[in-house]
């Protein structure tokens, strides 16, 4: 978890390429931690990859299903690509989770981009 600190500190900081390849490591060192799958999807966002931050918050939402934060990140993903059908629904399913695990700051994310999401269709 030293490792992955860095390596967030990094992402903060701008420094795309280094956190990747340290959570790239991390992800290699120990594949179902769904925590390093979800720092690599958030810097491959930053990085301007959208498919592969995709496909490494899905991966994170099939090893932990209890929690919300893939779904809400795929969510998001889905609003910047005008796909606000498919990003309902994955933040209905975040919201859920979210919920069930009281994590009161997603919980609230979650439900302004509903609020978003249904403010946009009018």
């Amino acid at each position: 978890m030293a490792v992955a600190e860095i390596g967030y500190q990094y992402l903060m900081s701008g420094g795309l390429e280094l956190a990747a390849t340290l959570f790239e490591g991390l992800v290699q060192a120990a594949p179902s931690e769904p925590y390093y799958l979800l720092a690599l999807g958030l810097t491959r966002d930053h990085q301007g990859d959208t498919a592969e931050a995709d496909r490494c918050y899905a991966r994170a939402g099939e090893l932990d299903r209890s929690d919300g934060r893939p779904d809400v990140n795929r969510a998001e993903l889905c609003l910047e690509q005008r796909r606000p059908d498919r990003a309902r629904a994955l933040l209905a399913s975040g919201l859920k989770k979210a919920v069930a695990r009281r994590d009161e700051p997603l919980v609230r994310k979650a439900r302004a981009l509903l609020v978003r999401i249904e403010a946009s269709r009018e």
